[in-house]
């Protein structure tokens, strides 16, 4: 029987639902397909980007998930459906719906993930031809959506210390001159509260587009990132052998996620 694993959210989290796809293909040897079944955020993003093995479900697995999330919220046929942090049953589910950030599901041999060569704007060439030389670090500061009251009441708030304390880590491990290179939707909140010389200031890649800041923070000698499956992203598909900072605290409650290589330093 087939498995149908569902995508939903930005880029970072379906890098994630790929990873619950390759281990039910790779590792547990499913027939696998998938169904991006939002229109939101910037729609579905993984195969223009990346290099994948992905197949689409069928128009008819697509309409027959619709009658069956509907029945699962009234109780009725829910093994069809396996929902993260719900216990896998012995019987196999037809669709597969959740968040799946575990690094269970990206540290097997099946998870083979390489962005396609993406053609760069003037002002994205000349960034690339900077970060890539030795003691770049590319730093992630996400405010915006995070600032939402809803989204307060999830997400860690991080301050201007945890970027300070991360910068003077990466100062105290790097022998190298430092160039530093900040991503941001709020700039100007980083030059008021993130002073350091030798800096460039990202903040053009918008929409569509913003693919393109993961991009150029993979290529970083040093990664500092933000409580953010982009920026977590942007580290681990870095193939530099990248210093990496994260924040301890990645949610406003006690929740923690297994998804740091053990080398990773956290503060």
């Amino acid at each position: 029987m087939k498995q149908i694993v569902i995508f939903k959210g930005g880029l970072g989290n379906q890098i994630y639902q790929y990873g619950m796809y390759t281990y039910r293909h790779s590792v547990l040897h499913q027939d696998v397909r998938y169904y991006y079944r939002e229109a939101d955020h910037n729609g579905f993003e993984l195969d223009k980007y990346f290099n994948t093995t992905l197949q689409e479900a069928s128009p008819f697995y697509k309409c027959l998930y619709w009658l069956v999330w509907r029945l699962h919220k009234y109780h009725i046929y829910r093994q069809f459906i396996l929902v993260e942090h719900a216990p896998e049953k012995p019987h196999t589910p037809l669709y597969i719906n959740g968040y799946w950030a575990n690094k269970k599901y990206f540290t097997h041999s099946g998870f083979d993930l390489s962005f396609k060569a993406l053609p760069l704007s003037a002002a994205n060439e000349r960034v690339a031809s900077l970060i890539k030389q030795p003691g770049s670090v590319a730093i992630h500061v996400r405010r915006g959506d995070y600032l939402l009251p809803q989204n307060r009441k999830i997400f860690n708030t991080l301050t201007a210390d945890y970027y300070r304390q991360a910068i003077d880590y990466i100062r105290q491990h790097t022998e190298n001159p430092l160039k530093f290179f900040f991503f941001s939707d709020d700039i100007e909140w980083v030059k008021e509260n993130i002073q350091v010389d030798n800096a460039e200031y990202i903040d053009w890649n918008k929409g569509h587009d913003s693919v393109y800041d993961m991009y150029l923070m993979s290529m970083a000698s040093a990664n500092i990132i933000a409580n953010s499956s982009f920026s977590f992203w942007a580290a681990r598909l870095n193939q530099n052998n990248p210093l990496v900072v994260y924040p301890k605290k990645w949610y406003a409650g006690d929740g923690k996620r297994d998804i740091f290589s053990d080398d990773w330093v956290s503060i």
